[in-house]
């Protein structure tokens, strides 16, 4: 027809024919693999999302477990100090396989530092702290302790279920019932017992007694010059010393550092006062100020006053105070020396077991009667000596720094190469506990995620 336009037949309109109606197919391929492609990145945010949120619950649960474990920590160092650790085992009421077996409440602690069964709420989540026996404790029962350590366990649990728990064993790290910075120097016929019976010399330990019992290690830092069984336990067998063996850190002590509530303040002017610092008469708790004798603080009293007694010069007990009925429940704090002679039973006032603490030298003479004398830690900055027949249940410890300005020189006057000097028979009974430095702590710690 005129006007009309007809395609020729030929190969290229046929082919033309066939690619008709790929386009949709293609594009709604296309379409599906953008479609699973953006699916995918959306399924990867999604649990990125919920990745990043179960890291952050489970942090803070970590966070609550800790705070759980600092509250438990700081009641077994504060509230319950004194309360041994198989009665912390068995609960408030020492009576074993009870509700309240290794649970902090009871104990006359007020309801604000219980931990109860159904935990603390706590930044969120709640906390529970529940006390174990050690798992290295090997005597097979789990409601009392054999080695001074205890474990607790702490979770921390958030509201979406996410949870932690740390496992942190806590005990003490004791010093041995003598050690001295610099040589040590055993003489006469001592006798060193205990769980904790030992001693040691960050120098040389010297023995020249003829009749020496030690029951735990003796150690030294240098060497132990001792002849061949010198020195043996309390069942006869010979102590063989180890020689070379690593220092042990005597800590510095202060008198500021522990005199946290002074009973009696005696000043280096002669003046007393009492733990508000109200000026009191002379003579109080019998205390005396001897200035004709450079200036230091006497007592000789039969009955002296009980309490923690913190001075700023050197401090001398002589007479027979106490006695093992009613021994004198004292701590002797000062930033000079002591020195006691006579008879004096003496047993620590300060809950944390210091007895003497010294920022100079520390002498113990004297002959006391039946029983032990000294109750307690003694603690000399500078160097320490015990004579006599000194009977001490606690431990003696000798730093060994220069003695502070102004401080008599109560040791080593003729030998100044001693930091601890030892003469005639005295005995230290040390069970690992009653020191200040046995203050409990964290010696080990593990941490998990989803205990609960």
């Amino acid at each position: 027809m005129v006007g009309q336009y007809a395609e020729p037949a030929g190969p290229v309109s046929r082919a033309k024919r066939k690619r008709s109606g790929m386009a949709l197919p293609a594009s709604l391929a296309a379409i599906t693999a953008v479609s699973v492609l953006i699916s995918g990145i959306w399924v990867i945010v999604d649990l990125n999302a919920k990745t990043s949120a179960n890291r952050k619950s489970a942090l803070n649960a970590i966070l609550v477990a800790e705070a759980g474990n600092s509250h438990g920590l700081a009641l077994l160092r504060g509230d319950l100090r004194n309360t041994n650790f198989t009665k912390l085992l068995k609960g408030s009421d020492s009576v074993a396989n009870n509700s309240d077996d290794g649970l902090f409440i009871g104990y006359g602690l007020a309801t604000d530092k219980t931990i109860p069964a159904a935990g603390n709420a706590f930044g969120g989540g709640t906390y529970t702290v529940t006390i174990e026996d050690d798992p290295a404790d090997t005597d097979g029962d789990a409601k009392a302790d054999m080695n001074n350590r205890l474990m607790l366990r702490c979770k921390g649990v958030m509201p979406d279920g996410a949870s932690a728990e740390i496992l942190a064993i806590i005990g003490v790290l004791p010093l041995p019932a003598m050690a001295t910075e610099g040589k040590l120097n055993i003489g006469g016929n001592p006798t060193v017992s205990g769980a904790c019976g030992g001693v040691h010399a960050n120098e040389v330990v010297q023995a020249t007694g003829g009749s020496i019992t030690v029951d735990g290690p003796v150690t030294a830092s240098d060497t132990v010059k001792a002849d061949a069984c010198q020195i043996r336990k309390t069942d006869g067998t010979c102590n063989v010393p180890l020689n070379n063996q690593p220092p042990i850190d005597i800590p510095v002590l202060t008198s500021a550092m522990v005199c946290t509530a002074p009973t009696l303040l005696l000043s280096a002017t002669g003046v007393i006062t009492n733990g508000a610092g109200v000026v009191q008469p002379s003579g109080t708790g019998g205390w005396t100020w001897a200035a004709s004798q450079g200036g230091r603080w006497l007592n000789n009293a039969a009955q002296p006053m009980d309490g923690m007694i913190c001075a700023d010069d050197d401090i001398e007990i002589s007479g027979s105070p106490g006695d093992a009925a009613t021994p004198w429940r004292v701590s002797l704090y000062t930033t000079k020396g002591v020195k006691v002679t006579g008879s004096a039973v003496m047993t620590a006032f300060d809950p944390d077991g210091g007895l003497i603490i010294a920022e100079g030298d520390v002498s113990i003479a004297g002959t006391p009667g039946p029983g032990y004398n000294y109750g307690g830690m003694i603690y000399a900055g500078s160097q320490c000596e015990l004579m006599g027949n000194a009977k001490i249940v606690g431990q003696v410890l000798c730093k060994d720094n220069p003695d502070p300005v102004g401080s008599s020189n109560y040791v080593n006057t003729s030998n100044t190469d001693n930091t601890g000097s030892v003469s005639g028979s005295p005995e230290i009974i040390f069970d690992c506990t009653g020191s200040v430095l046995s203050k409990r702590k964290i010696i080990g710690w593990v941490q998990k995620l989803g205990s609960a």
